[in-house]
């Protein structure tokens, strides 16, 4: 009996962990040892680990610091370290994580568009060399062109 009660003080001090209380109030709470409620998170740990965060969730548990959230409970909840908090919040105070900062990662590389030829003269743009020449001609009386060619890459 005493051990059925020992064991469910432990669970009961996993789930005060999960909600934010320290490991050290929570095992002292439920009377009993840090180490034993260490050991017991750790056989029954079933959160997988992820290796990787968009920077978007990376600047989402920054703002969930930022706005008071322990960061004990923002890591056991995203499944990051907490370290790993601690060192996005210096990269987001430093101006480094932010979304602007950020590089796509597509599955699909993007096709790239074949380059467009544009003529422009006095701010009037032809999609051709030959509509160009004719305008020179006509309106300006001749008029040296230069090739330009402007490429547009979607990411």
């Amino acid at each position: 009996m005493n051990n059925n009660n020992l064991k469910q003080r432990i669970a009961a001090a996993s789930k005060l962990v999960d909600r934010g209380v320290t490991m050290k109030e929570a095992a002292e709470v439920m009377q009993v040892t840090y180490n034993q409620l260490n050991v017991y998170r750790k056989e029954n740990e079933t959160v997988s680990r992820r290796n990787v965060f968009t920077v978007a969730e990376r600047i989402d548990a920054v703002r969930r610091m930022i706005n008071g959230e322990s960061p004990q409970v923002i890591a056991e909840d995203i499944g990051a370290a907490r370290k790993s908090l601690y060192r996005w919040k210096e990269q987001h105070d430093a101006g480094i994580l932010t979304l602007s900062n950020a590089v796509a990662v597509r599955s699909v590389p993007p096709v790239k568009p074949e380059p467009v030829e544009q003529y422009v003269i006095d701010g009037q743009s032809f999609g051709s060399i030959e509509e160009c020449k004719k305008y020179a001609v006509e309106k300006l009386g001749g008029i040296t062109l230069t090739r330009t060619v402007t490429e547009t890459i979607k990411l």
